[in-house]
């Protein structure tokens, strides 16, 4: 991990992880969801102000598509100087294509990236909690699972249940 790495890490939590994921929280449930929402939003403690990119959910199974979306997160991340990204997620998981090029983007991502497993009830399962694993942080709202990576039966047969 580079110096500027642990920088902005330090400099995340020195800001305050719950005051954080308070902000992803209220800017998650004010944030439009469409795919070319942005929410820009302000943490201050004392005399500290984190600039936090909220984007719309990472809802769905986990694809090209959300691969695309992730990676324009972080470019635009870039653009605007942010010191952190927070990416809420609500996934069953997805292609492992997929997985791995978001996780190398959040690897190789300058800016401290954050999941946020959101809203109540929702899970970052199998890609979605490996891809959690590559962030810098990883929050939870109450009500929320993360893991479940397990065999899926394909076709029209049933999985044994063997103990």
């Amino acid at each position: 991990m580079s110096q500027r790495h642990c920088t902005h890490i330090f400099g995340l939590f020195s800001v305050g992880v719950a005051a954080i994921i308070s902000l992803a929280t209220v800017a998650c449930e004010s944030v439009d969801r469409s795919a070319d929402s942005t929410s820009t939003a302000w943490v201050t403690r004392d005399d500290q102000r984190a600039t936090v990119i909220v984007k719309g959910m990472v809802k769905g199974a986990i694809g090209p598509v959300t691969m695309d979306y992730v990676k324009r997160v972080l470019q635009e991340a870039k653009q605007v100087n942010a010191q952190c990204v927070i990416l809420s997620m609500d996934t069953p998981g997805g292609l492992d294509a997929s997985m791995r090029s978001i996780i190398k983007e959040i690897l190789s991502s300058p800016i401290p990236v954050v999941i946020f497993v959101y809203p109540s009830g929702a899970r970052a399962a199998s890609a979605g909690a490996i891809i959690s694993l590559a962030s810098h942080v990883v929050a939870m709202a109450p009500s929320t699972n993360i893991g479940a990576a397990h065999p899926v039966p394909l076709g029209q047969g049933q999985m044994d249940e063997e103990m």
